[in-house]
């Protein structure tokens, strides 16, 4: 319903980050956070969780097709999973998903609290992709800094110690013959998560809007952006103008569908 509302020509001139209030919505605000892909719930431990570096592969999309796209990264490749799944179903590829909780496909260190697990688990997930040697690789991630060499603080976090990790994978799975395309990461709230703020304003919603360049520079989309631009073989998908299609601001509402 959301991207129907925005292919619909009567909406044409519709300033959804200026709209105040909707008839209906779904999720609701107050259930948004229950609104997540069933690997989450569904025991099957598709979301590797902190403590474990082992990848744990998922298969969906046609299972029985020959063509095969990996989809890799944290949480934000894994939103993105269903409608990946649900393309691959009708467009005949099987999805093959390494996914981990807060660990970004790069080789560097995140933090101290996760760069062990982080980074043994996407140099294990490498060597399985290269292995499975898939049509094509979609990675996704939503921090746009990481720990150069030797820093220990998340004080000393910076971007282009991020894009040498992404570089250093996507440059390795391009050279083994692998395309890779970097999903960007969508602007980034720069406030209380959008949900509360629709809670607690459901008749001014235009006060739940957010500046999107500055979630642009907050998300993990420019050290994504950069490092694509370093890698031949690698490219950018980029969903910013569907995700905030009014330019200057981000809608938390389109078309009833609350956007985040």
């Amino acid at each position: 319903p959301g991207a129907a509302a925005l292919l619909d020509p009567a909406n044409k001139d519709v300033d959804w980050a200026a709209m105040r209030s909707v008839d209906a919505m779904r999720p609701l605000a107050t259930e948004a956070v229950k609104d997540r892909p069933a690997f989450y719930d569904d025991g099957s431990g598709c979301q590797v969780k902190d403590g474990d570096a082992v990848p744990k592969p998922c298969t969906s999309g046609d299972t029985t097709a020959d063509r095969t796209v990996v989809i890799v990264g944290d949480s934000k490749i894994a939103q993105w999973q269903p409608a990946i799944s649900a393309i691959g179903k009708s467009e005949g590829f099987k999805v093959v998903q390494f996914t981990k909780s807060a660990c970004s496909f790069t080789d560097v260190d995140l933090d101290r609290k996760n760069n062990t697990d982080c980074r043994a688990w996407g140099r294990a997930v490498l060597a399985d992709v290269i292995k499975l040697k898939p049509d094509l690789v979609i990675a996704s991630h939503r921090q746009g800094k990481a720990l150069p060499q030797g820093a220990t603080e998340r004080s000393q976090e910076t971007q282009d110690a991020m894009v040498g990790g992404l570089v250093s994978y996507w440059r390795t799975l391009t050279r083994a013959g692998i395309p890779v395309v970097a999903l960007l990461d969508n602007p980034a709230p720069s406030d209380q998560p959008v949900y509360e703020c629709v809670a607690q304003n459901p008749k001014n919603l235009d006060r739940c809007s957010f500046d999107r360049d500055r979630g642009v520079a907050a998300s993990g989309a420019p050290a994504a952006r950069q490092a694509a631009g370093e890698v031949p073989g690698a490219s950018v998908a980029d969903l910013t103008p569907t995700i905030c299609p009014d330019g200057r601001r981000c809608a938390v509402v389109i078309g009833n569908v609350l956007v985040y």
